[in-house]
Parts: C-alpha cells; sequence; structure tokens
C-alpha cells in the first residue's frame, strides 16, 4: 500500500466518523412536525403552533373583512367608502376652484371683482354650511383695516388684479417721486435765492435797515422842524416886540418935540 492510499483510507475514516456524529444528533434532536401533543418535557408538534397561528390569523381576517365590508357599505348615519371617496373628489375640486378664484378672480368677471374668504365662529373655528355639503361657509373678503375705527371696510380682490395693478401703482409713485424731487429742487433754489449774497433775504434785511434809518431821519426832521417852528415862534414873538418899541420910541419923540 502505497502512502497516498494510507492517507485516503484515514480520511475516510474521519468522515464517516463525522456522518456518524451528525446522524447521531439528527435522530436525538430532531423536529417534531406532527400535531402531536406535549408530553412531559416533550413539546408540542410545531404543527400546533402553526394551526394556532392559522386560528389567530383567520380571525384577524375575519375581522378585518367585516369592517372593510362595512366601510364599503356604511353604518347606521355614515355613507360608506365610495361616498366618501367621492366626497373627497368634490371636495378638492371645491377647494381648487376657491383657490383659483383667489388667485386670478371669480371666472367671467372682472379682476377687481371681491372674492371670499372663511367666515370664522365664535368659537374662533370655521363656521360650516350645511347647505354646502358641511363645508366652510364664505363672505366677503375685506382688507386689513388700519388704527382707525371709523375706516370704512374695503374689498379684498383677487392676487392677479394686485399684480397687474403694481406697475401702474409703481409708475405712479416714480412720477410723484419726481414730482417731489423737482419741487424740492425749486424750493431749494428759491431758498438759495432768499438766502445768498445778495439774495431776498439780504435785500429785506438791507431795506428795513433803510427803513429804519429813513425813520431816524425822519424823527431828527420833525424833531428840527419842532424846534424850528419854536424859533419862529420866538423871532415873530420878538419882531412884535420890538416893533411895538420902535412905536413908543416913535411916540416918545413925538412929545419931546
Amino acid at each position: 500500500m502505497t502512502l497516498l492510499g494510507k492517507v485516503l483510507v484515514f480520511v475516510n475514516l474521519l468522515l464517516s466518523v463525522a456522518l456518524l456524529g451528525v446522524a447521531i444528533g439528527i435522530v436525538t434532536n430532531r423536529i417534531d412536525w406532527s400535531a402531536s401533543p406535549p408530553k412531559g418535557d416533550k413539546p408540542a408538534g410545531l404543527l400546533v403552533a402553526r394551526q394556532e397561528r392559522v386560528k389567530t390569523a383567520s380571525s384577524a381576517l375575519a375581522l378585518a373583512g367585516d369592517r372593510w365590508r362595512e366601510s364599503l357599505s356604511g353604518s347606521a348615519g355614515r355613507p360608506g367608502l365610495p361616498a366618501w371617496e367621492k366626497r373627497i373628489a368634490d371636495d378638492r375640486a371645491w377647494y381648487a376652484a376657491q383657490l383659483d378664484e383667489a388667485r386670478k378672480g371669480p371666472q367671467g368677471k372682472p379682476l377687481n371683482t371681491p372674492i371670499h374668504t372663511v367666515k370664522i365662529g365664535p368659537e374662533g373655528l370655521p363656521a360650516l354650511d350645511p347647505q354646502n355639503g358641511d363645508r366652510p361657509t364664505l363672505v366677503p373678503a375685506e382688507r386689513r383695516r388700519s388704527d382707525k375705527p371709523d375706516e370704512a371696510a374695503r374689498p379684498l380682490f383677487c392676487s392677479e388684479w394686485y399684480r397687474k395693478e403694481m406697475p401702474r401703482l409703481t409708475q405712479l409713485i416714480d412720477e410723484q417721486q419726481t414730482l417731489y424731487q423737482e419741487q424740492v429742487k425749486l424750493a431749494s433754489d428759491l431758498t438759495q435765492q432768499a438766502i445768498g449774497p445778495k439774495g431776498l433775504r439780504q435785500r429785506i434785511i438791507e431795506e428795513q435797515t433803510k427803513g429804519g434809518r429813513i425813520k431816524e431821519e425822519m424823527l431828527d426832521v420833525t424833531g428840527r422842524e419842532k424846534n424850528a417852528d419854536v424859533e419862529s415862534e420866538l423871532l415873530q414873538s420878538r419882531h412884535d416886540q420890538l416893533d411895538r418899541r420902535v412905536e413908543e420910541l416913535k411916540k416918545a419923540r413925538q412929545e419931546k418935540k
């Protein structure tokens, strides 16, 4: 026997022993796939557990089926699933129409037609409309009011109207700003003319100064005029006295003759 033959014999022996151990393990620890009940330390067959799982799943399936059939057909006071699905589709179409109206305005009407908003109840929740499938009640929308309590309510239009109105308002604002700048420049020029080196204000001050001087001169002239009148009266009185004295001297001379 060659060396290779001896090695193969020992390998065959080892494989035989290993397979023998596997066979003994399978025989002693085999899985019981039967439906036999447990006995002592021996557990029940796996088929029993599978049967219990089938019973539990069947009960859950029956309950789910009952609920599914009930949801399809509906119950007392509650419509079935098809009705709810139709309601959801109708609500989506209704809300889409309201959103489209808020964006583009009511169909077939001018853009400056007032849009609608949800009416809020006393509890702060939307007021439902029974005549419209319990959807929110709509009322005419109003703009946000300022702090003035007496200000009248102004309607709210769709966003498309504001987008189209914005360029016109922007142009008007630009024109008013241009006009304002022109008025500011005109006021600045007039102010410069008024306060310049020989501006109107300086001229007014000079004229006021001249007027003051004229008043002072008029007062001086008036004073001199009064003095001249007084001196004239004195001279006239003196002249009258001299005339009387001359007459007296003439009379005295005649008496001496």
